[in-house]
This record gives C-alpha cells, structure tokens and sequence, in this order.
C-alpha cells in the first residue's frame, strides 16, 4: 500500500474560498480534498461530486464562498492505526 505524505496538497482550511478547494482538486488528481480548522480539525470532505452537485442545483455560482457552504460534514473516517 502506497501511503502519500504530503498531506497539504490534499488539504483545505474550511475559510478557504470554493475556487482554492478546486485548484486543490485539480493539481492533486485524486479529486478530493478534506477541510480543516486552522487547529487541524477535520471538518468536512469535499469531492468533485460534491462541487458538482452543488453547481447543478445552485441558482448563483459564487467561487468566493467558503469551502465550509458545501463541504460534506458527514464522512467516515478511521485512524492509520486502525
């Protein structure tokens, strides 16, 4: 199993605008990022899915809104050592 530590290109924090969450997605090629306080909590995930859906059902499309509008807060998750 091949385990990638560069954990920042796959992280965003919950502030950070939805075009930065894009770019991210987009420069990491696994179509993913997970969004964090600025302690490092994680906070939600958000997928290209979940960029989609949100562009298909909003009347407005602003870029500027922080990732934590539309980020997936109901994820699972597990620890490495699990």
């Amino acid at each position: 199993m091949l385990i990638d530590q560069n954990f920042s290109r796959f992280v965003v924090f919950v502030e950070d605008s939805i075009l930065i969450a894009l770019n991210k997605i987009s420069a990491n090629k696994r179509g993913i990022v997970f969004a964090v306080t600025e302690g490092g909590l994680l906070e939600g995930v958000l997928s290209d899915g979940d960029l989609r859906r949100w562009l298909t059902t909003t009347g407005t499309i602003d870029l500027t809104l922080p990732v934590s509008r539309i980020m997936n807060r109901d994820f699972v998750s597990a620890r490495i050592e699990d």
